[in-house]
């Protein structure tokens, strides 16, 4: 009878050694693309409530956000923040200490996300006030590009009295095309913002299908 004949301890080995150098190169390719998906979602979860809280605002105060720029006479950005748009966002409000250029008022989802105000000029002019959105609230690594997202509240009409070009992602003044006047910057303008500086990599994320994708220029 013939008998069967099993590995030996040298195949088995061997084996396993294959195993952990195919695992070692996809899960951190995996744990990559998680984190890129992740974070895009919650950025766009972010925006659209935003936008819905800009639209509340609107609605229920009888005031077309436009007109919100007469509230900004004094140069006071929070004007414009908590009168209207601070009270219809589905958060809490937090004490925390953003940065130098934030209020360190950290409005927190419950995902974990926040959402905070932040003065003109930057990328948004001297009309507008800035929000930034952080995917994970007080954890780190707290850097732009990477866990912090900036946006633009703008008090003026662009396109057709439409809502959402009041909140337009942060962009250099230079390149000041994106979602204004019916233009749009070309991805690879976008991606070499993006590149240059990171305040600017929410109009890539955006002009992607809030997807990161592959050439995304910073870690998360």
């Amino acid at each position: 009878m013939k008998r069967n004949r099993g590995f030996t301890l040298s195949e088995v080995l061997i084996t396993l050694v294959i195993i952990g150098i195919i695992a070692g190169l996809t899960v951190p390719v995996l744990i990559q693309h998680h984190k890129r998906v992740e974070t895009a979602a919650k950025l766009k979860k972010a925006y659209s409530a935003m936008a819905q809280a800009i639209r509340l605002a609107e609605t229920e105060t009888g005031t077309p956000s436009p007109q919100w720029r007469n509230d900004r006479n004094t140069h006071d950005s929070s004007s414009i923040w908590f009168k209207y748009i601070a009270k219809y966002l589905p958060t809490t409000e937090v004490e925390y200490e953003v940065d130098d250029e934030s209020t360190g008022i950290l409005y927190t989802f419950n995902d974990g996300t926040a959402i905070s105000y932040f003065g003109s000029g930057y990328g948004c002019g001297s009309w507008a006030s800035g929000f930034e959105v952080d995917i994970n609230g007080l954890k780190g690594p707290n850097e732009r590009g990477r866990d912090r997202f900036c946006f633009c509240l703008h008090t003026e009409n662009h396109i057709n009295n439409d809502y959402h070009n009041l909140a337009k992602p942060f962009e250099p003044a230079q390149s000041d095309s994106y979602f204004m006047n019916g233009k749009t910057a070309t991805r690879e303008e976008l991606l070499d913002d993006c590149k240059k500086y990171s305040y600017y990599c929410t109009a890539l994320i955006m002009n992607d299908g809030w997807e990161i994708k592959s050439d995304y220029p910073y870690r998360l």
